[in-house]
């Protein structure tokens, strides 16, 4: 019984002298909590822990680990200045709309900040921090390669049609060529044969009908929708930016089999684990999609590579514009010397000049009229006309064909003579009067013995 009591007497005081540290390890619990607190409302420290986390599940390096830690700071490359937006900005472009609750993915929990009228609202602090880090990695990326722009769908394919054109940069904005990155050399043949069709249609040669040129028209128009914006992409991309990587899910598929970093906007509805830098953000509204690429656009607008691009298509379009013109010219000068010819023998058969049928002397110009000229002053000196001079030799050359053509040789016949009819003949030996000659002889006399009998 001693022993029962000792045990209970020790768990007693067990117990009483525990409960103050369970006190302490609630205080230090609750310090705990405020910290983590404090550090989801400071967006800087949580983007960095959110690109890292991502790094590591997709074994990517982060824009901090990508660079050799050996480098001095003073040798390390400075980004380009970017303007990025205010939040006023963002929510007056609306890029703080999500999906629906029911269309949302689990992966886009970290980018949300509350639920309002069954819809996902983003956070924008964090966009804004994803946004800037993306902009420096594009303006460092685009001094070794140009960056290559994709958005297919509705709102955004004028945008990045626009963005590329102005700011010298590759884009997809009619639908994603499949293979364009895994099966390049392929491709790379049609957009040789895009090149010599343009050219071709230009200066107008491989075609000579109608009907070939507008077989060539439309085989250009179908390479054109496709390969628009990569004509002149000799090399793979340094880096890929899409617009809704639900829709443009291939080609995210083929970026990163190839190992290039994408940059995304990313919507309550898509997965950002595929992308190695995404932006939380409204990737529907036009005025949204404007704002982001305004910002991703200008890092690397200044750039080298940039105004290469732009400078090939300037001069590849120059090169074509001339050509057509050419070409132009050149069909206006065959068509005019075809109507001076005409005029020209409408006026021979009539007789007539050029002047005289209403035709300018300023049109008369070329080899052409030289030759008219020289017929005007041969009529115009008393000389006999061209066209006489041509039926003349027309004349004496068909004259001089009949006189050398030997005719076939017949077997010689006696002439037949014409003998007068019997009833002739008898009447004239009864009356012995002499044989008539002929039928017109006998009426030559009947007509002049009724003469003399009057």
């Amino acid at each position: 019984m001693a022993k029962i009591t000792k045990s209970a007497s020790s768990r007693i005081s067990s117990k009483k002298t525990t409960s103050p540290k369970k006190s302490v390890k609630a205080v230090a619990a609750k310090k705990v909590a405020a910290r983590k607190a404090a550090q989801r409302s400071a967006p800087a420290k949580k983007v960095l822990g959110i690109e890292k986390a991502a790094a590591k599940t997709r074994k990517l390096p982060t824009p901090q680990e990508s660079k050799p830690d050996s480098t001095p700071v003073e040798k390390q490359s400075k980004p380009s200045v970017v303007h990025l937006p205010s939040l006023q900005q963002l929510l007056e472009a609306g890029a703080h709309f999500g999906h629906k609750v029911s269309r949302w993915n689990p992966a886009m929990k970290s980018y949300v900040f509350d639920v309002r009228n069954g819809m996902h609202v983003i956070d924008l602090t964090q966009t804004i921090g994803l946004l800037e880090s993306a902009a420096h990695f594009l303006s460092d990326v685009t001094k070794t390669g140009n960056v290559l722009l994709v958005g297919t769908k509705g709102q955004a394919a004028t945008i990045i049609k626009n963005a590329g054109v102005d700011h010298g940069a590759y884009y997809i904005s009619r639908r994603w060529p499949g293979g364009l990155l895994t099966n390049f050399k392929v491709v790379r043949r049609s957009v040789k044969r895009l090149l010599e069709l343009e050219e071709n249609l230009a200066s107008g040669k491989e075609y000579e009908t109608k009907r070939e040129r507008l077989v060539l028209e439309r085989e250009q128009d179908r390479l054109a929708r496709l390969y628009e914006g990569i004509r002149f992409m000799e090399s793979m991309p340094a880096a890929m930016v899409v617009i809704d990587t639900r829709v443009e899910k291939n080609a995210i598929k083929e970026a990163r089999k190839i190992g290039i970093p994408v940059v995304a906007i990313v919507d309550t509805n898509c997965d950002p684990s595929l992308v190695t830098y995404p932006i939380p953000g409204n990737d529907d509204a036009i005025k949204s999609i404007e704002l982001f690429m305004g910002v991703l656009v200008e890092a690397f607008s200044n750039t080298e590579t940039s105004a290469r691009l732009i400078g090939k298509r300037n001069d590849y379009h120059s090169r074509i514009d001339i050509m057509r013109k050419q070409r132009e010219e050149e069909d206006a000068r065959k068509k005019r010397e075809a109507e001076l010819e005409v005029l020209r023998l409408k006026a021979m058969k009539e007789g007539k000049t050029l002047e005289e049928l209403g035709v300018p002397a300023a049109t008369t110009e070329g080899k052409v009229v030289r030759i008219v000229q020289e017929e005007l002053d041969a009529v115009k000196s008393g000389e006999a006309t061209v066209a006489a001079k041509k039926a003349e030799k027309e004349r004496i050359s068909k004259q001089s064909f009949a006189t050398t053509t030997v005719p076939k040789t017949k077997p010689k016949t006696k002439p037949e003579t014409k003998t007068a009819s019997k009833k002739t003949v008898k009447k004239a030996v009864s009356s012995g009067s002499k044989k008539p000659s002929s039928k017109k002889t006998v009426k030559k006399k009947t007509t002049s013995a009724k003469v003399a009998k009057k």
